[in-house]
Formats: structure tokens, C-alpha cells, sequence
């Protein structure tokens, strides 16, 4: 049998054993190896790359949308029907000022023919609800000034919210395809 005394010998074998060498090095955080840099300039590099590329928005117009919290991809600005967006506003109207950053829900693409309701907006057979009694009571806004059917621009793309207090295209229009930032991914 053999015992391990403090020194680090062995007694009654031929070997001698260091503790030192039994307890692994102790590396951490303020350990400084050769690799460090390297570390160090590739998590910097990755996060450069993922925000230029990424923005991210909170609370963009007070609950038009079901989700609070918004990525933004900058180099995605591809416009399909049913994806959100993220545009600047190309002019002021009520409650949305010139270059402010929006996210909306595209309803219509160049080409499309909507038909606009105090409901919502049919684009074909697809319906996006979203209720314009509310807001058309609250400022006035008489139904003929919402109801209509139009073809949407080349060029541009009508937008649209969920809810029944979403100020969108139905209210002030198409906007132009140049004033989209990216494709909007809803977070939470």
C-alpha cells in the first residue's frame, strides 16, 4: 500500500509524484494565454458584424402590433404580403413624424388591388382585420375617407396593424419601397 505524505512522495514505491502535478492548472478570466487576443478580436468581430447587420426596436407605436420587442435586419429588404417591416416614415401625419422609425404589417404589394373597409383590408381572398370604427370615431375620420378600393403603386406598399388603434397605410397611404429599413422580426 502506498501513502501520499505532504511532500509528494511516494512511500514503498519506486516513483516520486508532486501534488502539483495532480491539481490542474488554475486558468480564469484574468488568465492572460497567447490565445487571448485571438478570443478577444473574434467575439469583437462577431459582434460588429451582427450590429451592422441587426437593429432593434421597443414599443414602436404604442401597441399597433402584437409584440413589444423588434429585430431589424438592415440588409433584408425584401417586401413579401404578411411580413413585417420596418420603414421610415417618408412625411408627417398625425402621430407619426417625418424619418421616424415604424414597423408595420405589409397588406399589399405593387400591383395588388385592395379594397379598404372600416374592418380591415381584403387583398384577394386574404382579410387583415384590424378595425377602423375606433380611431375614425375618435378624430372625425368619416367612413368615406377609409372606405375604397385601390390598386397599390409600383414602387410602393401599403401597410397595415393589428389592432384597433393602428394609424397605417388605411389613414395616410402607401409609402415608397425606399423608405424600408429591413425585415422585422418580432421578438417578444
Amino acid at each position: 500500500m502506498s501513502v501520499i505524505r505532504n511532500s509528494g512522495t511516494l512511500i514503498n514505491g519506486a516513483a516520486t509524484v508532486y501534488m502539483g502535478e495532480l491539481i490542474p492548472k488554475r486558468t480564469g478570466l484574468l488568465t492572460f494565454e497567447w490565445y487571448s487576443p485571438l478570443n478577444i478580436l473574434l467575439i469583437v468581430a462577431l459582434m460588429t458584424f451582427f450590429f451592422m447587420r441587426y437593429s432593434f426596436g421597443y414599443g414602436l407605436l404604442n401597441g399597433c402590433l402584437p409584440a413589444d420587442f423588434y429585430m431589424i435586419d438592415h440588409h433584408d429588404k425584401t417586401v413579401r404580403k404578411d411580413q413585417l417591416i420596418a420603414f421610415y416614415m417618408p412625411k408627417s401625419v398625425r402621430f407619426i413624424s417625418e424619418n421616424e422609425r415604424v414597423i408595420k404589417i405589409v397588406a399589399g404589394v405593387a400591383g395588388d388591388k385592395l379594397r379598404v373597409t372600416m374592418d380591415g383590408v381584403y387583398n384577394g381572398k386574404k382579410f387583415y382585420q384590424a378595425n377602423a370604427r375606433r380611431i375614425s370615431i375618435k378624430y372625425n375620420i368619416s367612413p368615406e375617407q377609409i372606405e375604397r378600393e385601390l390598386i397599390v403603386p409600383e414602387g410602393e406598399v401599403f401597410l397595415i396593424g393589428k389592432t384597433d388603434h393602428s394609424w397605417d397605410s388605411r389613414f395616410w397611404g402607401p409609402v415608397k419601397l425606399k423608405s424600408v429599413i429591413g425585415k422585422t422580426y418580432a421578438i417578444f
